[in-house]
């Protein structure tokens, strides 16, 4: 089976050290890839005008669900318009957690950024699944490729054909299907 194909955005904002932001969004791709997710990712978005890049970028290739790794307070202007953009697909809403650098919890407030997210995503009505791991704690690979995989069925399901077998040997004519549209 070919691997999961996700497409894959970090969100924080400016305000914090980016260097330490893109550290964290690139340990969360390492665990992804890791875990047999195959990633059409851009460069995270941690202010207005970034999400034009991403939108670009994650438009160019297909893939089967979409990853928003929230990873600290988010620029809601630039996260809300990058979701509004793909309110139509299935998305995965991740708060990464924080960890412990020198005996210290570092916690970018990625729980913040998300929940700022979710009122939005349902207003939308958006398709989505909400995880999450504690401080220093893997992410959910697992929960995420559950996720991956319904959203792999429902992409196929979406461009399948129904028919009938024996429709006229059975005394199946009321059943109103025009055998037609079948014909590819």
């Amino acid at each position: 089976m070919e691997p999961l194909r996700a497409g894959y955005v970090s969100l924080g904002t400016e305000f914090y050290v980016p260097e330490r932001l893109n550290i964290i969004s690139a340990d969360a791709e390492r665990q992804l890839q890791e875990g047999g997710i195959h990633l059409v990712r851009t460069a995270p978005v941690f202010s207005l005008g970034q999400e034009e890049r991403a939108i670009r970028e994650l438009s160019s290739e297909s893939w089967d669900f979409l990853i928003v790794n929230v990873i600290n307070w988010i620029d809601p202007r630039a996260a809300t318009r990058l979701l509004y953009t793909f309110r139509n697909e299935p998305v995965v809403l991740y708060s990464k957690g924080g960890f412990t650098e020198e005996g210290t919890l570092i916690s970018p407030a990625a729980g913040a950024g998300s929940t700022a997210l979710r009122f939005p995503m349902e207003r939308w009505g958006m398709k989505y699944k909400y995880l999450f791991n504690g401080p220093d704690q893997p992410m959910d690979v697992k929960g995420i490729l559950r996720f991956g995989r319904a959203a792999r069925a429902m992409k196929k399901l979406r461009k399948s054909r129904v028919g009938i077998l024996g429709f006229n040997d059975m005394g199946l004519y009321t059943t109103g299907f025009n055998v037609t549209t079948l014909r590819g």
